[in-house]
C-alpha cells in the first residue's frame, strides 16, 4: 500500500487540491501505509468537501483525521464546494508572473518526442492534423514557414487565423504547460505523455459527463461502444496519413482506401468518422446509432460488437440518454486522441478494463458473470501457467478478462521488452483463445476488449450448456490444454439439459438443478486435452455440500468420481468480499488430467490474503504471489495450506472444504504438544510456552 504522503500527492494530482492527513494524537503520519485513492475526480462541481471526502475518502484513512487545504494551506470549511477550492489554485497559476524558465527554447524542442511536441502545440493553440511528421511539428513550434501543399495539410493554423491565410511563424514564446483550459493533471500529463493512471481518470470523468457517477452505471453499453467507436476512428485517420504519405496527398489517400478497404484495419464511412460525428450539435443519437451500424455493416468482423446500442432508444416516452448528455459525451472525449500514436494498445486496453471494473462496482448484483476481479484471473493464469500456442477456452467468457489475464501471463513469461511494453518474439507462438457468452452486452464488451488488447480471440454467442460453439465435424467437443472459466454460481438448469446431452459431458454424474456448478466443471473437463488442466471458480459450498449428510447426494457423488478419478490438483479458498454480486468468498477449482503429484490434493487457506477496501476487498498481487508460491512448493504450511490424500478425501465424505483439513493440522498439531507434555517430554513451563507461541502465531 502507499505511504499517507504518496496518497495526498496523488489526490493533489487528480482533484487539483490538497489533503493533509493527519493522527488524531498528532503524531508523523507521513510513512504511514493507507488504502490506495480511487482517482476518481468528484462528478460535480456543486459537491461540498463534506461531500467528496464521504464519497471518495470512505475505506481509504478511517483511522486518521483529515484537512481540505487552499493555496494558502489554510484547511476550508467542510460546506465549501470543491469548484471554489480548485479556482483557488487555478487563479494562483494565472496570476504567476512567467520567468524565462516558463518557456520553451528550440534546443529543448528539439529533445522532446512527437507525442510531447503535439501536446506542446495544443497547450499553446497551435494545431496539429494527425499523422504530422516530428520536423513538421518542430518547424510549427519554431516558426518556420510552410513549404508546400502537403504541409499545409498537415499542420494546422495557430490561433484565429483562417486556413486560408499563410502560416509564417508560431507563437514566439511557447509556455511550458499551461493549457487554456485548466485541469487538475499529473505531471507526466503536462510533458505530454499519457499515463494509464491519467487515461483511466479521464475516461471515468468522461462516463460521469452523463450525469454521476451511480447514474452511469446504467449506460455502461453506450459508454464502452463510444470510446471504443473514439479508438476505431483516431487509428482510421492515422491510417488515412500513413497512406497519404506515401501517396502524396489526404484526398488521393482517402479515394484509394475507399476503393480498397484492405488498406486499413476497419474501414470507417465518411459519417462513422469522428470529426463527422463531432460536427453534431443536434439529433446526436441518431447520428450514433447510424455511424456504429454503418461501422459494423461495413467490417463483419465488428457485427454484433459495436451496433448493438440504440444511441437513440426511447424509454417511458423520453430519451434514456438525451442530446445533451450525449454532446457533453462527445465533447469529452473528442479532448484527446486515441490514435496508435497517442495511446499504446497495452495501455488504452488497460484502462477499458478499469471502466469495465468501475461500472462491475456501481452495478454489484448481476456483474460477476460479466466480470472476474483481474487479481483472481491473475492467480488463475499463474497457477494454468500458459505456453506459447497453447488453446485456451473459456466457456463463459464474460468481458473475457481471464483470456486477457492468460496471454498477459504469456507476455510475462516469454515476451520481450519493446519501448514500454511486452511482444512476443517471432520464434514464440501466441496463445489460440476462444470464448463464449450467452449475455449479448457482455459478448459485445469481450470482443472490443480483445481487439483492444490486440488478441485474435474467436468469441462465440451462445449458451454453453445447450449448444457449445466448439465443436469438431462429428459434432464432439473440442478438446483445449487449458480451460479457465468463472460461471454464475449455483445457476438453475433443468434435467432434461444434462440427460438428453449427446456429447458425453455429464458421465461424472447429474448434477441437481438447483445448482450448475459441477455441471461447469463438467463441461470443463470434457473439454480439456488427454494432458490438460483448468481452473474454475465457484461457490464455497460446491466442495462440501452434501458431505455428512445420511441422504444421498448427487454433487458429492460427483467429487467423489472426481477424487476416484484422481482429478483434482488444488483448491483455493479466497477472501470474502472480492465479487462483485457476492460477498461470499468462493474457492478456486484446479483440475489435471495428468498431476504431478498423483494421489494428493492441495489445499489452501488464502482468506486472510487480502486488503480491505470499499466497495470490494482487494488480492494484492504480492498476496498472489504467495498463493501461487504454496502451490509450487506443495507442501503443509500451517494454518495456509495442507497436502492430503485421496484416502483422507474419501474419510472425510469427499469433503474438500480447505478449512476443513487445514483447521484439523492445526488441533493436530496441539494434540501432539498435549501427548508431549502428558509423557513427560515437555515440562509444564515448556508446554505452556510452546502453546503461547503456536496460538500467537495463529
Amino acid at each position: 500500500m502507499p505511504s499517507v504522503s504518496q496518497v495526498e500527492g496523488r489526490i493533489a494530482d487528480v482533484e487539483g487540491f490538497y489533503v493533509m492527513f493527519v493522527s488524531p494524537d498528532g503524531s508523523d503520519i507521513e510513512d504511514s501505509q493507507i488504502v490506495d485513492y480511487p482517482y476518481v475526480k468528484a462528478a460535480s462541481s456543486k459537491w461540498t468537501v463534506t461531500k467528496w471526502a464521504n464519497t471518495r475518502l470512505v475505506g481509504i484513512g478511517e483511522e486518521f483525521a483529515f484537512a481540505v487545504l487552499d493555496r494558502d494551506g489554510t484547511a476550508v470549511h467542510g460546506n465549501t464546494l470543491l469548484s471554489t477550492v480548485r479556482a483557488t489554485y487555478y487563479e494562483a497559476e494565472a496570476d504567476e508572473e512567467p520567468s524565462d524558465d516558463d518557456y520553451w527554447t528550440a534546443e529543448e524542442l528539439e529533445t522532446k518526442t512527437l507525442r510531447e511536441l503535439k501536446q506542446i502545440a495544443n497547450e499553446n493553440g497551435i494545431q496539429v492534423k494527425a499523422g504530422a511528421a516530428k520536423q513538421h511539428v518542430l518547424d510549427a513550434l519554431l516558426g518556420e514557414p510552410e513549404k508546400d501543399e502537403k504541409e499545409k495539410d498537415e499542420v494546422g493554423v495557430p490561433g484565429n487565423q483562417s486556413p486560408g491565410d499563410a502560416v509564417t511563424a508560431a507563437p514566439r514564446e511557447l509556455a511550458k504547460g499551461r493549457s487554456t483550459t485548466p485541469q487538475a493533471t499529473s505531471s507526466d500529463e503536462m510533458n505530454g505523455s499519457l499515463d494509464v493512471r491519467s487515461l483511466e481518470t479521464w475516461l471515468w470523468e468522461t462516463v460521469c459527463q452523463i450525469q454521476g457517477p451511480l447514474d452511469a452505471i446504467k449506460f455502461k453499453d453506450y459508454i464502452v461502444s463510444l470510446v471504443f467507436l473514439k479508438r476505431l476512428s483516431d487509428v482510421f485517420d492515422d491510417e488515412v496519413q500513413r497512406v497519404a504519405d506515401k501517396v502524396g496527398g489526404l484526398q488521393a489517400a482517402r479515394e484509394l482506401i475507399g476503393k480498397d478497404h484492405a488498406l486499413v484495419g476497419f474501414y470507417l464511412p465518411e459519417g462513422a468518422r469522428w470529426s463527422a460525428i463531432a460536427s453534431k450539435t443536434t439529433g446526436l443519437g441518431e447520428a450514433l446509432t447510424d455511424a456504429v451500424r454503418a461501422v459494423a455493416n461495413q467490417n463483419p468482423r465488428l457485427q454484433g460488437v459495436i451496433d448493438t446500442v440504440d444511441f437513440d432508444a426511447i424509454a417511458d416516452g423520453q430519451r434514456v440518454v438525451d442530446n445533451d448528455r450525449l454532446l457533453a459525451l462527445v465533447r469529452t472525449l473528442g479532448q484527446r486522441r486515441l490514435g496508435v500514436q497517442d495511446v499504446q494498445s497495452e495501455l488504452l486496453a488497460r484502462a477499458y478494463e478499469y471502466l469495465i471494473r468501475k461500472f462491475a462496482e456501481g452495478q454489484q448484483q448481476g456483474a460477476g458473470p460479466f466480470y472476474t476481479p483481474p487479481e483472481v484471473a491473475r492467480l488463475m493464469a499463474r497457477i494454468l501457467d500458459p505456453q506459447p500456442g497453447m488453446r485456451v477456452y473459456d466457456p463463459c467468457c464474460g468481458s473475457a478478462g481471464l483470456l486477457i489475464q492468460c496471454r498477459l501471463r504469456l507476455l510475462e513469461t516469454h515476451g520481450k521488452a519493446v519501448d514500454e511494453h511486452r511482444e512476443l518474439p517471432p520464434e514464440v507462438g501466441p496463445l489460440k483463445l476462444f470464448g463464449q457468452e450467452i449475455n449479448p452486452s457482455a459478448f459485445a464488451i469481450s470482443r472490443m476488449n480483445a481487439f483492444l488488447h490486440e488478441m485474435e480471440a474467436e468469441i462465440a454467442l451462445g449458451d454453453t450448456m445447450q449448444s457449445p460453439a466448439f465443436t469438431d465435424p462429428h459434432a464432439h467437443l473440442r478438446k483445449f490444454d487449458l480451460v479457465i472459466a468463472n460461471p454464475k454460481w449455483n445457476q438453475d438448469f433443468p434435467e432434461v439439459v444434462y440427460r438428453n446431452d449427446t456429447m458425453d459431458r455429464f458421465s461424472n454424474g447429474i448434477p441437481p438443478s438447483s445448482s450448475a456448478d459441477w455441471g461447469w466443471v463438467q463441461h470443463m473437463i470434457a473439454s480439456l486435452k488427454p494432458a490438460g488442466r483448468m481452473a474454475i471458480v465457484l461457490d464455497t459450498e460446491a466442495v462440501s455440500r452434501g458431505s455428512g449428510g445420511a441422504e444421498t447426494s448427487r454433487e458429492r457423488d460427483i467429487r467423489r468420481a472426481f477424487v476416484e478419478h484422481d482429478l483434482i490438483e488444488a483448491i483455493i479458498l479466497l477472501p470474502e468480499n472480492l465479487f462483485y454480486d457476492t460477498t461470499s468468498p468462493g474457492i478456486v477449482l484446479i483440475l489435471s488430467r495428468v498431476k504431478q503429484h498423483s494421489g494428493e490434493i492441495l489445499l489452501i487457506n488464502a482468506s486472510r490474503l487480502f486488503v480491505r477496501g470499499r466497495p470490494k476487498n482487494q488480492l494484492t498481487d504480492d498476496h498472489a504471489s504467495q498463493v501461487h508460491q504454496l502451490f509450487l512448493n506443495w507442501k503443509s504450511v500451517k494454518q495456509q495450506a495442507a497436502v492430503v490424500t485421496n484416502e483422507q478425501v474419501a474419510d472425510n465424505d469427499y469433503n474438500l472444504s480447505p478449512g476443513r483439513y487445514i483447521t484439523a493440522s492445526i488441533v493436530g498439531e496441539l494434540e501432539r504438544l498435549a501427548e508431549l507434555h502428558r509423557n513427560g517430554a515437555l515440562t509444564d513451563h515448556e508446554f505452556a510456552s510452546l502453546k503461547e507461541k503456536f496460538i500467537a502465531d495463529l
